[in-house]
């Protein structure tokens, strides 16, 4: 097999202009990914997300009788955009990780047939790895200016925040460091990523029914405050129990309005521990605990809306 020369690209958007991947969004986030990494969203997110919540304080001033309403409505605007961004990159990150065993298979293979590391990136970059291929085609870009395999590996760890990656760039420098047959040591890296991956889907199959504990907990706990708010709390106030008399004069011994208040922001205090709990015990991770708690606040305002709790 006749392998042409290795061109030195002059961008990254030569290299990959005349390959077709998923779309053009996904293109563009890698590139700004590969370049920026996630710190760089993170701040624009984070800072639309906080800036968003906070704009929503004036209104809780000027019109307090809606507070209730304005609490949660802050809460989504800080918990939606950053959790469905978060949401969005992990998906990308753990479709990388699946795919990234096949990529090392490959590299490994494409050495064993004689061709340098540069030339098999450039044959892996023209290959169909998903979310990957355009960090390959990134990573070849930037190996046919000189920088090494650990180095592009290295960034693609950093910029995506993998820990998978980094393991498998250990893996990879510990090997070729001891003297070992470089293919060999991609096939080591590649074969322990996917045992890690199996285990991972393993840990995730054991703590769903955790995640499933917290759900119904939560459920139940809200289920008894409708049951102390619709009838016991009614009962109270239609026998006068509210009060107490205390040498001729009348305490008020109870406020109905300001307990079912303390109850249903209790209520929303509960739904965003379960849901950070839930999603550190499921995901691993506190980011993947903001889809949760979104989620169980939006159910909780949700049911207490409907039901007329609040108004």
């Amino acid at each position: 097999m006749t392998i042409e020369p290795v061109r030195r690209a002059k961008s990254i958007e030569e290299l990959v202009e005349h390959h077709t991947f998923r779309s053009r969004f996904e293109t563009f986030i890698a590139r700004l990914l590969y370049e920026k990494g996630l710190e760089f969203f993170d701040r624009i997110v984070l800072t639309v997300s906080v800036i968003s919540a906070l704009s929503l304080i004036p209104i809780m001033i000027i019109n307090p009788e809606r507070m209730p309403h304005y609490v949660v409505y802050a809460l989504l605007l800080f918990f939606g955009p950053y959790g469905f961004y978060r949401l969005y990159l992990d998906k990308i990150t753990e479709d990388i990780e699946k795919v990234f065993p096949d990529f090392l298979r490959d590299l490994a293979e494409n050495r064993r047939s004689g061709m340098s590391l540069v030339e098999s990136m450039k044959i892996q970059a023209q290959g169909n790895y998903r979310r990957l291929t355009p960090y390959i085609k990134q990573m070849a870009a930037a190996m046919s200016w000189g920088v090494t395999i650990y180095e592009v590996l290295d960034k693609l760890a950093n910029r995506l925040r993998s820990n998978l990656i980094r393991r498998a760039l250990s893996i990879i420098r510990e090997g070729a460091e001891s003297g070992g047959e470089f293919s060999d040591v991609l096939y080591t890296a590649a074969r322990d990523i996917r045992e890690i991956l199996e285990l991972e889907v393993q840990r995730k199959s054991q703590t769903i029914g955790h995640l499933m504990t917290m759900y119904i907990s939560h459920a139940v706990f809200i289920f008894v405050i409708i049951i102390l708010i619709k009838f016991f709390f009614p009962h109270l106030e239609a026998t006068g129990a509210t009060t107490s008399q205390v040498g001729g004069i009348t305490i008020m011994a109870l406020d109905i309005k300001n307990l079912v208040l303390t109850l249903y922001y209790g209520s929303l205090v509960q739904a965003i521990g379960v849901g950070l709990v839930g999603g550190i015990v499921y995901d691993g991770k506190i980011s993947g605990s903001v889809k949760h708690m979104f989620i169980l606040v939006v159910v909780t305002y949700i049911i207490y809306y409907a039901l007329g709790i609040i108004h």
